[in-house]
């Protein structure tokens, strides 16, 4: 019997993509707060950017962004998800934060809502290296999950690491929120 050529076209990259996933090392865990206080609200943060939205099959929009308090691309940078249920008329406090631990810096966060209509949001987790370390440092895209978008105040998953750098299907990168994307020459 013979395999349907898409069998082999998916097989290679998945293999290669299985093996970029698994980490040298074990990177730091965030955590995801789903009651954020004063401590991120509007007032405390100095800044704010590189915003992402995407709408449920229902209608529910949700925006991510990240923030600090003290400037763009710095450590104790963490990402925030806000949602709006009357078609971005009104927008709720965030009602989720994404937050490393110390030493390290959220960024770049990007809604995505897949097929099952499963909320995902994608985002940059950076640990630099420790002089002297050689195994230290990390940079990866993680991603955490709602499963019921369409409630105001889902339940997440935990973080999950989907690639060191960014995730690859074959020659295309369908993912990268760590430093910017492949340019074609």
């Amino acid at each position: 019997m013979r395999l349907p050529q898409f069998v082999f076209r998916w097989s290679l990259p998945l293999v290669v993509g299985i093996s970029s996933i698994l980490p040298a090392v074990e990177p730091p865990q965030a955590n995801v707060i789903s009651s954020p206080g004063a401590a991120y609200s509007e007032t405390a943060r100095v800044w704010q950017g590189i915003p992402g939205i995407d709408r449920t099959p229902k209608g529910r929009l949700w925006a991510a962004w990240y923030s600090g308090d003290v400037g763009e691309g710095n450590l104790g940078n963490y990402a925030l998800v806000a949602t709006s249920g009357n078609e971005g008329m009104s927008w709720s406090k965030p009602v989720a934060v994404i937050q490393g631990p110390e030493g390290t810096a959220i960024a770049d966060p990007l809604p995505w809502v897949d097929p099952q209509g499963r909320l995902w949001i994608f985002y940059k987790q950076v640990t630099p290296k420790t002089a002297g370390q050689a195994e230290s440092g990390f940079a990866g895209t993680f991603a955490i999950r709602a499963d019921d978008p369409e409630k105001a105040e889902p339940q997440w998953t935990v973080p999950q690491l989907i690639g060191e750098g960014g995730t690859c299907l074959g020659s295309r990168w369908c993912c990268r929120t760590v430093a910017g994307w492949p340019r074609s020459s």
